[in-house]
């Protein structure tokens, strides 16, 4: 995994938590 991908996974759980 890129490190893109898995900052944008922690912002969709960031998102999808709110």
């Amino acid at each position: 995994l890129s490190q893109n991908t898995v900052l944008k996974l922690q912002i969709s759980v960031k998102t999808f938590s709110v």
